[in-house]
């Protein structure tokens, strides 16, 4: 097991409380103005926006080793210890960054084109009701462009999870075919940023998420295999994240010409206007969002089974933050959690 683990987590490397809210000792301040009591602040206002009874942890890291963390709740229901200060959460559609780096990698060394048809490498996959495998590209799935419909949306899917989910909780589905993928480049050291597949269960620190049932009694959300695929299939810590896309925006994962095409945009309108007045861009496996300073930041978001993250890194790769959420009563209001989370965003990269 062990050592299964350490391959899959070398390969996606190679991709590549209580109310306790202070930063923890011995951490470093990221340089510039922005400081522990104002993330406090901020990550208050996202816990606020959250319900107020979701349970919430946040990390920056700065140039060299500087960081600075927040955290406000427990572990899960029914626990007295405060939330860990890097837990494990399923990252859901976040994955699809980690996905469309890999895509992007291959097409750098000539192994595919982003204008090679799903038919090419997928035939029979995608055919009917409308969909012709023959007229979408790789490029169109990168950047949800596809007009391919979201399964997660199907009436059928959606009422097992929201009201029968012990029933739906182990369901490892396979997918049609399984592209495995063996990377060339030494590893980012995302020591707890792993592929579970279907196991259920996470391995490292992490919170319970749970929910009020349709009887009122709390439903536990937090073993589950329905996320085992390649665009929701990535656990993370938030330290990690902010690894990753640090290296990603520092130009360490994709040749410049990759880097560029991954942030070549198309208008999304599914998230709020963030704080600078004006909506960003989707591009491959990756958002593009205004700051209000000038510039821009990349990012992308996670929803699972009320676990939300939201990681984000400003363009010189030089600062990160990401920002985990997890339910325990209820699932969020995503509006205005999305506004809280985009205004601490803002004030983290904008404040160099």
């Amino acid at each position: 097991m062990a050592g299964k683990r350490t391959a899959v987590m070398a390969c996606v490397a190679a991709l590549m409380a209580c109310g306790v809210g202070e930063a923890p000792a011995g951490a470093h301040a990221v340089g510039g103005g922005y400081s522990a009591g104002e993330l406090r602040r901020d990550l208050a206002a996202v816990r606020a926006a959250g319900g107020g009874d979701v349970n919430v942890v946040a990390r920056v890291d700065g140039p060299g080793r500087a960081v600075l963390r927040a955290r406000y709740g427990t572990a899960g229901t029914g626990s007295t210890a405060p939330v860990p200060w890097d837990p494990e959460f399923r990252v859901a559609s976040t994955s699809k960054t980690f996905t469309a780096v890999v895509m992007l990698q291959l097409a750098a060394e000539g192994r595919l084109s982003l204008d090679d048809t799903v038919e090419r490498w997928l035939p029979g996959v995608v055919h009917g009701k409308g969909n012709d495998g023959c007229r979408i590209t790789v490029r169109d799935l990168l950047q949800h462009t596809s007009g391919i419909y979201d399964y997660i949306n199907d009436p059928g899917i959606r009422d097992e999870l929201l009201h029968h989910f012990n029933k739906a909780r182990y369901d490892a589905t396979p997918p049609s075919q399984l592209v495995a993928i063996a990377m060339r480049h030494a590893p980012l050291g995302l020591r707890h940023t792993y592929i579970p597949g279907e196991n259920p269960y996470l391995i490292g620190p992490h919170e319970r998420v749970t929910i009020d049932g349709p009887g009122g009694e709390p439903v536990d959300l937090t073993d589950e295999s329905f996320q085992h695929t390649a665009d929701s299939g990535v656990v993370s810590t938030p330290s990690d994240l902010d690894t990753f896309f640090r290296a990603l925006a520092g130009g360490r994962l994709l040749p410049a010409d990759q880097w560029a095409l991954m942030r070549r945009t198309v208008a999304y309108d599914d998230l709020p206007v963030p704080p600078a007045g004006k909506q960003g861009g989707y591009g491959l496996g990756l958002r593009v969002v205004p700051l209000t300073c000038g510039g821009v930041y990349s990012m992308h978001e996670g929803d699972g089974f009320g676990v939300y993250g939201r990681p984000a890194v400003g363009a010189d790769g030089r600062r990160a933050v990401t920002v985990s959420v997890t339910s325990t009563t209820a699932l969020v209001n995503e509006d205005r959690l999305n506004k809280a989370v985009q205004t601490l965003t803002d004030h983290v990269l904008c404040d160099q």
